[in-house]
């Protein structure tokens, strides 16, 4: 999934993200490439894949549901959702430029507050993002992303990862527990439009009673409307000299604020180094 170029890591981030990348990435990237091969078909779904169907709202949108996969590491009440939908008069490529456009989700994402842009490698994108969620309350994830795009069809899947998970999280955040889905765009039979598919699976963590874990659905067509919107409206293709003043002050002060965490680690780094001699 594309996004903005991220400043180069700083050491600590490097060790951090080094760290038993091997294990990680062959454990998440087998249930990644299972659930790739198992829906590349998005016109169909079936409930002999153990699917059940839960409702249909007004505005078309599809709601099925099915116990979570291993893979994801989530707890045993945890459903994941899948959505499907026709999105009529938005074209492909402005729904997908809404998606990729990940440091400015706050601006229309439900509950999100913050999301930032770690690192980006050829097709793999590492995000971290703090949302105020009802019930649920302040939470944190980091997650990887990976563009599975292809001719005529715009793909991506996340997986939550520890690889460069900030050290510290704002005051009265909590880590979830799991932040997985997918995205597959392709454009609509008709000709006019775009066929979604969406997934999810959510797990908030400690603190969250089981009862809410099953709440997900709900929050799944208001997500899927709040892309449609910003596709239409245009802004996920704005440039920055069209954005809002404020817009890109923030951006500018987000920016400033990264670019000083990773010089004063590599500063840490140095006097690391240093330091053993002046003893």
């Amino acid at each position: 999934m594309s996004a903005p170029r991220a400043a180069p890591l700083a050491a600590f981030a490097r060790r951090r993200a080094t760290r038993g990348r091997g294990k990680i990435d062959r454990v998440d990237d087998a249930g990644a490439n299972e659930k790739r091969a198992r829906e590349d078909d998005v016109e169909e779904t079936r409930e002999d894949d153990g699917w059940t169907r839960l409702t249909t709202t007004r505005d078309g949108i599809e709601l099925w549901t099915r116990p979570a996969p291993a893979w994801a590491n989530a707890r045993g009440k945890v459903r994941e959702i899948l959505a499907t939908c026709t999105f009529e008069n938005v074209e492909r490529s402005a729904l997908w430029a809404a998606i990729c456009d990940i440091e400015r989700y706050d601006e229309f994402v439900p509950y999100v507050r913050r999301s930032t842009v770690l690192a980006k490698r050829g097709t793999r994108t590492w995000n971290h993002a703090e949302i105020r969620a009802p019930v649920a309350g302040d939470r944190a994830y980091t997650i990887v992303i990976d563009d599975h795009s292809r001719a005529n069809v715009n793909a991506g899947a996340w997986r939550t990862t520890k690889e460069m998970e900030p050290r510290r999280l704002s005051p009265g955040a909590r880590p979830m527990r799991a932040n997985c889905g997918s995205w597959h765009l392709r454009d609509a039979a008709s000709g006019a439009g775009v066929r979604v598919r969406y997934t999810l699976i959510t797990d908030p963590g400690r603190g969250v009673p089981q009862w809410l874990l099953s709440q997900t659905p709900k929050t799944v067509p208001d997500t899927l409307r709040a892309f449609r919107d910003r596709a239409l409206s245009g802004a996920g293709r704005a440039s920055p000299s069209t954005r809002r003043p404020y817009a890109v002050a923030r951006d500018l002060a987000r920016r400033c604020v990264r670019e000083s965490e990773i010089i004063v680690a590599r500063l840490r780094a140095a006097l690391d180094v240093v330091a053993p001699s002046l003893k």
